[in-house]
């Protein structure tokens, strides 16, 4: 079975602003956990002792797949 969807109608919202979404907090918990997850555990995202003192800002980075997996 073929189900078409019928287009969708902006011209409501035609010159309305779409509204900016709300901010995320990366924490380092949440770092720790996408490691879990992907298998990832590389001491720049999760060794904040070594990235204190072998970083150049004194954090640890968050992974770059995690940061896209945001943008939507």
């Amino acid at each position: 079975m073929l189900i078409l969807q019928t287009p969708m109608d902006f011209t409501d919202h035609q010159g309305a602003s779409p509204g900016a979404p709300d901010w995320v907090e990366i924490t380092q918990d949440k770092i720790d956990a996408f490691a879990e997850l992907t298998g990832d555990d590389h001491w720049i995202h999760v060794d904040t002792e070594r990235a204190a003192s072998e970083q150049p800002d004194g954090r640890t980075i968050a992974h770059g797949l995690f940061l896209l997996a945001l943008a939507p």
